[in-house]
């Protein structure tokens, strides 16, 4: 079971994905979900690396261009990775990265 702390960084980036599809995005938004995602742990290394790249190319692209709704469907399916939880005796680590 996730904590408030996780389950609300997860929110917030659930929330960032949403922003960069519908061009509401800014980037010290996407700068602090990076923060707090380097400070949450190893478990959210996908969805730190997605976070990045968003925050990476947000200046430098339309935000609503292919590439940037690609980056931010590519977030939203490492959130629901770390969410999926592992079988019964199983460490979900070990079966999903």
């Amino acid at each position: 079971m996730k904590s408030r702390g996780e389950i609300g960084v997860l929110f917030e980036a659930t929330a960032v994905a949403q922003e960069t599809i519908t061009d509401a995005l800014s980037g010290d938004r996407a700068r602090k979900l990076v923060q707090r995602l380097e400070a949450a742990g190893a478990e959210y290394a996908d969805v730190l690396a997605c976070a990045r790249a968003i925050l990476r190319d947000l200046p430098t692209r339309r935000r609503d261009d292919e590439h940037m709704v690609s980056l931010a469907r590519a977030l939203r399916a490492a959130i629901a990775t770390v969410l999926r939880p592992a079988p019964v005796g199983l460490d979900r680590r070990d079966i999903y990265g």
